[in-house]
């Protein structure tokens, strides 16, 4: 896998159509600008054909342009990582997402609407981070979440109306 860093990623790494769409980041993934953008997967300015996304490796920022390169991603999984916030931008392009696993990361705060452009997501794992509050409008368009996970965090604060929306949800 080869990566330029600064504003923007190219990475090289082994994605297997046939075994579920799966693309696998475990080795020298480098994303420490929270601006960094990902350019090009595999030599191809997109990877339409993938819908499952696991990056196994110490990355401080989920990159920019995950769905402009991913298009019809399903699920996206960054687990023990460094990421301390997730943002809108972030997430942008997203939308197709169903699973967003983030577990073992540093994250501290969730800014209010976070998740908005994700309105297909149906299962959520924030487990083992750094999260202390929870904001009124965070799953505000989220309305087919059916799970949360968000064991082991330092939860002080829930508003009283943030799961309010969340018709489907069954475990939380």
């Amino acid at each position: 896998m080869s990566i330029v860093a600064q504003k923007s990623l190219s990475i090289n790494f082994i994605c297997k159509k046939p075994t579920g769409f799966l693309c696998l980041v475990k080795n020298s993934l480098k994303i420490e600008n929270e601006d960094d953008k990902l350019e090009t997967v595999n030599g191809k300015d997109d990877a339409t054909e993938y819908r499952i996304l696991t990056i196994e490796k110490a990355i401080n920022f989920i990159p920019l342009n995950l769905g402009k390169m991913f298009p019809e991603l399903s699920t996206l999984k960054v687990k023990k990582s460094l990421i301390k916030s997730v943002t809108k931008e972030n997430l942008r392009g997203l939308q197709t997402l169903t699973e967003l696993d983030l577990p073992e990361n540093n994250i501290t705060n969730l800014p209010e609407n976070v998740f908005e452009e994700l309105v297909l997501l149906q299962k959520l794992s924030l487990d083992r981070n750094h999260i202390s509050n929870l904001e009124l409008n965070i799953f505000a368009k989220n309305i087919d979440l059916e799970e949360i996970s968000l064991s082991f965090n330092n939860l002080y604060f829930i508003h009283e109306k943030t799961f309010v929306n969340l018709i489907n949800l069954k475990h939380l």
